[in-house]
């Protein structure tokens, strides 16, 4: 498969996220480098959708991996803005294809896989969680209607209720 790197202003290798998960089909794997990674979301927060996507599948023989470039300093991809932490909009990472691999990599706020089969969830740190307006779900790594799907050597910290209703908007009811 093909290997990508998300490198800033480097030739042939992304400068944007989410269109290097776009990019990707069966057997690649994208490297991601050290730093904090965070778009603006739509305006309104959505449990199924995610501030990244990656929805392309692999095969068992030739997964899709998303993994940190330097695993001794992996990036973090945020559900809240580093800015204003408390404006969290949805999970970080939604991955909705099959035969996904999440590895190396730190999360603030979620990642969740939904739907599909075969993907894996390895060696991830997750601290914050994120809990959707309205529906009282409260986690860090969610797996949901998944078919063999595994989550194994993961880190959650730092996790609590407390920032539960930052991603409610005014006028929204919390919980």
């Amino acid at each position: 498969g093909r290997i990508g790197f998300l490198d800033f202003g480097i030739v042939g290798r992304f400068n944007e996220l989410q269109a290097a998960l776009e990019s990707l089909v069966e057997g690649d794997t994208l490297y991601v480098h050290p730093g904090d990674y965070y778009r603006e979301p739509d305006p309104r927060p959505r449990d199924s959708g995610g501030i990244y996507t990656l929805e392309a599948s692999g095969t068992a023989d030739r997964p899709i991996i998303f993994t940190a470039a330097n695993r001794a300093d992996p990036p973090t991809i945020h559900s809240c803005s580093p800015s204003e932490p408390t404006r969290c909009f949805g999970p970080a990472l939604a991955a909705y294809g099959d035969h996904v691999i999440l590895d190396h990599l730190r999360i603030r706020g979620r990642v969740q896989i939904w739907g599909g089969a075969h993907k894996t969830l390895q060696y991830l740190e997750c601290t914050h969680g994120w809990g959707a307006c309205g529906d009282g779900n409260w986690s860090c790594l969610r797996i949901e209607s998944c078919e063999s799907c595994t989550a194994h050597h993961n880190y959650v910290h730092d996790v609590s209720g407390a920032g539960m209703c930052e991603a409610c908007l005014p006028g929204d009811t919390c919980g």
